[in-house]
């Protein structure tokens, strides 16, 4: 991070320089004709405020905005931005409002997608009951097949060989088929 001082005739303004970024006053006023005019570009000020890397700065710009009134981009680009400067509930909202207020726009649904918030969900159905029969079967018959290969289907012994090989030749197809193939121990 470099800092230096800009003078003008009048007086002087800090100003601070992140990652590459144009020189940003930090106070309100205009320190240069070189400086973006927020008056045309409302998101100038969006950006100015990203480029100083504090949340809480990138926020009080943010609220200034009339969203309202703002294209698709204006959303997009404002989640970049808010992501950039660390603000990821203001992303996640944007992501949101945006995609809401354009529903054909590709990058905002999939930004709403990505930046929504996380969810769990329970599983409630029951577990496949040829999974279990299958464990049965094994358990009962582990000391009659011990060291053999075995393929079962719903607990139904399908095949038995000796490598995993004679017993693919033996059963066929597998794929797809809720076939299971192990060695007995």
């Amino acid at each position: 991070m470099l800092r230096h001082w800009v003078g003008s005739t009048s007086r002087k303004v800090f100003k601070r320089r992140t990652r590459g970024a144009d020189d940003l006053p930090l106070s309100s006023q205009r320190a240069s004709q070189d400086e973006p005019d927020v008056s045309s570009d409302p998101l100038a000020r969006l950006e100015a405020a990203a480029a100083t890397n504090e949340e809480s700065v990138f926020i009080e710009a943010y609220r200034t905005l009339n969203w309202a009134i703002e294209p698709a981009s204006s959303y997009v680009r404002g989640v970049y931005l808010a992501l950039a400067s660390g603000a990821h509930l203001v992303a996640r909202k944007l992501a949101a409002e945006g995609a809401e207020r354009f529903p054909d726009h590709r990058e905002l649904q999939k930004m709403a997608t990505i930046l929504a918030e996380p969810t769990v969900r329970r599983g409630t159905g029951a577990a496949d009951p040829g999974l279990l029969a299958n464990r049965d079967w094994l358990r009962s018959h582990r000391e009659e097949y011990k060291g053999r290969w075995v393929a079962l289907r719903a607990g139904q012994l399908l095949g038995v060989a000796e490598s995993v090989e004679q017993l693919v030749a033996q059963v066929g197809t597998i794929a797809n088929q809720k076939i299971l193939i192990t060695q007995v121990y």
